[in-house]
């Protein structure tokens, strides 16, 4: 079955606030202030919905707001069954007078844990021919595009079909222009990440991260883009 998730940025009220209105969506709604083992400054809300999933509300720093009143919902792993509890959320949490700003973005993770480098590959194939279309289509930022989701290079496109990766150290040399210094695939924040089409994250955690969507508290469009990036996944074959 396909898998996602999301990560929606939003301003102008607190995590907390944020946190009780999704408590209200998905049942059980129990709420944890969660302190970062490794860093007290850092905090977030967990969610804990009544089957077991768990919603988060963090904090971002990108997002050119107050501290307190910025934040950041992801989700857990999700079905297409789940998008009317997403719409849900999304719609609760606009009605908690949460709004966003030109910083912050949509992103949409798909499930690749049973992705080969052939399967990744053919994504690759298909965004060739779909990323100009999704950015024309959702009429993505041009800010967004010059630095946090910047589109396939020509020079990567030329690479990929010059010398198609065969195996994971050639997936790895492609996007990463050399072979991967350690620690590099386990580095949620490497500076690769700031690409539409983001494959760091698919060394990291095995899903393929769309980064070029604005942010949105409009219920329809959050699907729109879900369901375009599942639409994608499917013409690759993805398993």
């Amino acid at each position: 079955m396909r898998t996602f998730g999301i990560e929606i940025e939003m301003v102008g009220k607190t995590r907390s606030m944020i946190a009780k209105a999704v408590a209200g969506v998905v049942g059980g709604g129990k709420v944890e202030h969660v302190v970062d083992e490794e860093d007290d400054s850092l905090t977030r809300e967990d969610v804990h919905a009544a089957n077991g999933a768990v919603w988060r509300i963090e904090d971002d720093d990108s997002l050119c707001a107050p501290e307190q009143l910025r934040a950041e919902l992801v989700s857990p792993v999700l079905t297409t069954a789940d998008l009317g509890t997403l719409k849900n959320i999304v719609a609760t949490a606009a009605a908690t007078g949460a709004r966003t700003n030109p910083y912050c973005g949509v992103h949409v993770h798909i499930g690749a844990q049973d992705a080969t480098v052939e399967d990744v590959c053919r994504f690759i194939d298909v965004m060739i021919k779909e990323e100009p279309k999704l950015v024309k289509d959702f009429n993505c930022s041009p800010r967004r595009l010059r630095s946090f989701a910047k589109p396939m290079s020509p020079n990567f496109i030329r690479s990929f079909k010059r010398r198609r990766p065969k195996t994971q150290e050639d997936l790895e040399r492609l996007w990463y222009g050399r072979p991967a210094a350690p620690g590099q695939r386990g580095d949620r924040y490497h500076k690769s990440r700031y690409r539409g089409l983001n494959l760091q994250s698919y060394f990291f955690r095995f899903t393929i991260e769309f980064r070029y969507f604005d942010s949105s508290l409009d219920q329809n469009r959050i699907e729109a883009y879900v369901r375009r990036c599942l639409d994608i996944a499917n013409k690759a074959g993805l398993p």
